[in-house]
């Protein structure tokens, strides 16, 4: 969403800038406050719950009614709302520009789970990120979800480390798993090769909901374009993901990320020329061709 693609730039800036003289305001309420704050709400009601989550708003409110308040205020209320310590969760996000992505540094499959270490990263969309600069110091603290055939994890749990790693039942070892499910946290993936071949078949299957099927081709070819990843991941994601969905219909969430993607590639490939041009042009059209026959 805008989020992920303006908050990606170096010309981002944080949700909170000290603000020095009124006419800032007008520089600092744009697209990147409005769109980045209510990502980061979003991920403050998908860690606490709908219950906890208004509780804190209406402790929040009661409490201030009719003064003026500071941000910490509203993280206050919710973490006595839900005794999670909502103001170390989100000063990651509302103190410093930019987002990371997710690599997964090693995977332990057994028949019933799967252990990931996965390595968060600033993610930049030129691919400008410059760990020996930055001293490894850009690190979020970030609530996931996980899916597999197992199941969806009830609550997040929050990566905190650099590196950190986690385990989840599965079905077999040849079972998926998805990361940052529902993508709930402000974050991309860069998968392996191999989880990425068991994911095209689980979207193959109707197995994904749009919206992870979405993220996964959206996350990948934002890797791509970063030179982070390789551009076949782009294109297995894309073959695997039908252009009616199992059920007859056709889903909207789905097809603005292929639209996106299928656009974005043809200009790339266009520069090119030849073979590989045509070849993916007669593909995309075909792939129009089976949704309009639908709608």
């Amino acid at each position: 969403g805008a989020a992920q693609r303006l908050d990606s730039l170096r010309s981002s800036h944080p949700i909170i800038v000290p603000i020095k003289h009124a006419e800032e305001v007008e520089q600092v309420f744009d697209a990147i406050s409005y769109s980045k704050g209510s990502t980061v709400v979003n991920m403050v009601y998908q860690t606490l719950g709908y219950d906890n989550f208004r509780k804190g708003l209406q402790i929040y409110f009661q409490r201030h009614a009719y003064g003026n308040t500071e941000t910490p205020q509203l993280w206050d209320a919710w973490t006595e709302a839900s005794r999670i310590n909502v103001s170390e969760l989100m000063n990651t996000w509302t103190s410093r520009m930019g987002y990371p992505f997710l690599s997964i540094v090693s995977e332990k499959w057994t028949e019933d789970s799967v252990e990931l270490t996965l390595r968060q990263t600033w993610f930049l969309a030129d691919g400008s990120y410059d760990e020996q600069v930055d001293g490894g110091q850009s690190n979020w603290q970030i609530p996931l979800f996980f899916t597999s055939s197992a199941g969806t994890t009830d609550k997040p749990v929050i990566m905190t480390e650099r590196e950190q790693t986690f385990s989840f039942p599965v079905k077999g070892s040849s079972d998926y798993i998805k990361i940052n499910a529902g993508q709930k946290a402000l974050a991309r993936v860069l998968y392996t090769p191999a989880l990425l071949t068991k994911l095209s078949t689980a979207i193959s299957n109707g197995l994904l909901t749009p919206v992870d099927t979405a993220s996964l081709l959206l996350d990948s070819y934002a890797l791509v374009k970063a030179n982070l990843a390789s551009i076949d991941d782009v294109v297995v994601l894309l073959k695997a993901t039908p252009s009616v969905s199992v059920d007859g219909t056709v889903s909207y969430i789905v097809w603005a990320a292929i639209q996106g993607v299928l656009g974005g590639l043809a200009l790339f490939l266009d520069q090119i020329g030849g073979e590989a041009s045509s070849s993916f042009r007669a593909f995309a059209k075909n792939k129009i061709v089976q949704a309009l026959n639908v709608v």
